[in-house]
């Protein structure tokens, strides 16, 4: 665990995450007794707590395409090793990337400690009261990004070192309840959208309920994961864009969105670099899957985002997703959660077809008859394509081993549900030893 304190040192004092706060004066290397002190350079902690799931690791690429290549969802185009070995499901405890993927999350969590601890010096409860709420957040969705691809994680509460060092691994059951609390904590001190003058790119009351309401539904609670859901969608501070295709431009407001992580050319992400073809500017390292495009309506508008690579020669029959358009930037805005995904837990909570029909409607398809787990699935599949969902719906519907079974016979084993925890947090940490690996590894 003390690999993402020096990542803390760079990730706490990053300029803002949202251009209207770029000209704040960046927070630099200050003692940690005065790091933060007033109103100004809480703001900017948390603003660097922000800036942390931009990275790469999180929702600057692989927390968005890396559940992508582990699942039916999305082919890997490109030449990385040990991407190559996500795509295959063939990862070991000693992949950088995937590394990566465990340390980023943990560096943001630090710094939500650090806010959470040190708020008190900036000034008066009823000040720092909503800072304190962000960070709740922040810490709540670092401690999910890792217990959805770990199972039981360490649950980091402090950001002491001689503690985070030497944290023994949680249950899942325990990370969730965390996550859960702080989530629920978080929710009263947080404003609406519509009195926050960054109503999508800081949390606000309607993110931390919808959040809520996916920790729930991931933890097994049905019933309040549904509730909570409901709450989102009738509070009347979202609505479901008429146009699916204008939620995922940047260039156009969209009443569907509740927590997207700004991106500028000063501050961009990999996302459109990842994922637009070479010919056109980027890497192409993601495609999705022929069998994902083929399957389908051709009347589905959410179709109409997935386009072919014509811009490579090398790529004749490959698909591009242009969710992710911008490949030059980098000023795609990830969707962390979004007013549909919300119409689909409550579906699933309430086994209603309403709530899947008014997402059919919207993509130009006939409404369905009735409800079903599979129905929702398949719209849960098409509707939240390309936005980091699809592995971890293969697992909770327990469809997981006979549908990777069958599309990689050759590389699929049932415990690749979890991954493996670094080799090297096995190392360092003097509480954790080979007991704690993850089945299969």
């Amino acid at each position: 665990m003390k690999n993402y304190i020096l990542i803390f040192i760079v990730s706490l004092f990053v300029l803002s995450s949202c251009e209207e706060q770029l000209n704040q004066q960046p927070v630099d290397l200050i003692s940690d007794e005065t790091v933060i002190e007033d109103i100004e350079s809480l703001d900017a902690a948390v603003l660097g707590m922000y800036s942390s799931m931009q990275s790469g690791n999180q929702f600057g690429e692989l927390q968005v395409f890396m559940p992508g290549i582990l699942s039916d969802e999305m082919a890997f185009t490109g030449t990385f090793p040990t991407k190559a070995d996500m795509a295959v499901n063939n990862l070991t405890a000693e992949n950088g990337t995937m590394r990566g993927v465990w340390a980023s999350p943990y560096s943001t969590i630090f710094i939500a400690n650090t806010i959470l601890e040190r708020a008190v010096n900036a000034g008066e409860a009823s000040e720092i009261a909503p800072y304190v709420a962000e960070a709740k957040v922040g810490r709540a969705l670092g401690h999910f990004n890792l217990v959805k691809l770990w199972g039981g994680v360490p649950l980091a509460l402090s950001s002491e070192v001689a503690i985070t060092s030497e944290l023994p691994r949680s249950s899942a059951t325990e990370v969730y309840a965390q996550i859960i609390a702080d989530l629920t904590e978080a929710i009263a001190d947080l404003p609406l959208a519509s009195e926050s003058s960054n109503a999508t790119t800081r949390v606000t009351r309607g993110a931390a309920q919808a959040l809520l309401a996916r920790a729930y539904l991931y933890s097994g609670n049905l019933s309040l994961a549904g509730q909570m859901a409901n709450t989102v969608i009738t509070s009347a501070e979202y609505s479901l864009d008429p146009s699916y295709s204008n939620v995922f431009d940047q260039n156009a407001s969209s009443p569907e969105r509740i927590f997207e992580l700004f991106s500028s050319i000063q501050d961009g992400n990999l996302l459109g670099f990842y994922a637009q073809p070479t010919g056109l500017g980027g890497r192409y390292d993601y495609s999705p899957h022929p069998d994902f495009y083929a399957e389908m309506d051709d009347a589905d508008s959410r179709k109409s985002l997935i386009s072919p690579n014509t811009a490579d020669a090398g790529f004749v029959g490959f698909f591009v997703t242009e969710k992710y358009s911008d490949p030059v930037n980098g000023t795609d805005f990830p969707q962390v959660v979004r007013l549909a995904e919300m119409h689909l837990i409550r579906a699933q909570a309430n086994q209603d077809v309403a709530d899947l029909n008014v997402l059919r409607t919207r993509a130009g398809l006939a409404p369905l008859a009735a409800y079903s787990d599979a129905a929702m699935y398949t719209e849960r599949k098409f509707e939240l394509a390309f936005e980091g969902h699809r592995w971890f719906d293969l697992i909770r519907s327990g469809q997981a081993n006979a549908v990777m079974g069958a599309l990689k016979p050759n590389s699929w084993d049932a415990t690749d549900v979890l991954l493996p925890i670094p080799q090297r947090e096995l190392d360092n940490n003097p509480t954790l030893g080979p007991a704690d690996q993850n089945p299969g590894y």
